[in-house]
């Protein structure tokens, strides 16, 4: 059986956006070096869209974990 091209082209967009869901999420992650690596891997994904679209609460939410970030 096989997929069309269309078919796998949505499935691939349709992971991508599910990489960078679950990236965002693992950004308030509990174990910090967990953070951080969603942070530098979400940065580089989106690094072609200029990185990660930093907004004033997620600056916040970093800054206060910046002593945890080694």
């Amino acid at each position: 059986m096989s997929l069309r091209l269309s078919t796998v082209r949505v499935l691939i967009i349709l992971a991508d956006q599910n990489i960078k869901d679950t990236l965002s999420s693992l950004i308030r992650d509990s174990d910090p070096m967990v953070s951080i690596n969603a942070v530098m891997a979400l940065h580089e994904i989106l690094a072609s869209e200029g990185g990660i679209p930093l907004n004033s609460k997620l600056a916040l939410y970093l800054y206060n974990r910046l002593k945890e970030y080694n």
